[in-house]
């Protein structure tokens, strides 16, 4: 009887442990939808920063917003969830400064963001050659912009 138990145990892990690796490399693709009780943030009536300074080494540099490169790395199992967030949130205060990379196309998110939804074409894996094919991507952008 202890041996038919312990065969039954080892199944049961070997298929927890396989089912794990499958979503953890991407073998399973989740869909994630909006629907009703999705996450809903109220319109917010929010004053852009136009300029900051910061000090260094005693000397006054002035930075203003125009100087600034934001890239906020995303993938489309989360553009009905987080993505909403930030766009009625922080994004509002620096629109033309902030760009979105992810691996899917949308036309809803490319016109709320002005055309600063940009698809890597590459894979929504976390694998790290799929994450450096991203990051590729977003430092591409980020030297043609021309900002500090």
């Amino acid at each position: 009887m202890g041996g038919r138990r312990m065969i039954k145990a080892a199944a049961v892990l070997i298929t927890v442990g396989y089912c794990s690796l499958l979503v953890y490399h991407g073998g399973v693709t989740f869909n994630f939808q909006e629907r009703p009780g999705a996450v809903q943030v109220p319109d917010l009536s929010i004053e852009p920063v136009t300029k900051t300074s910061i000090y260094n080494s005693g000397q006054n540099k002035n930075i203003t917003l125009d100087d600034i490169f934001i890239s906020v790395k995303t993938t489309k199992h989360y553009q009905y969830t987080r993505l909403p967030i930030i766009l009625k949130t922080w994004f509002q205060l620096a629109k033309q400064q902030t760009w979105f990379f992810t691996d899917t196309e949308n036309r809803q998110h490319q016109n709320q963001t002005n055309g600063h939804m940009v698809n890597t074409n590459c894979s929504a894996s976390h694998q790290r050659k799929h994450l450096c094919c991203k990051m590729s991507v977003e430092y591409d952008h980020f030297l043609e912009s021309g900002k500090k």
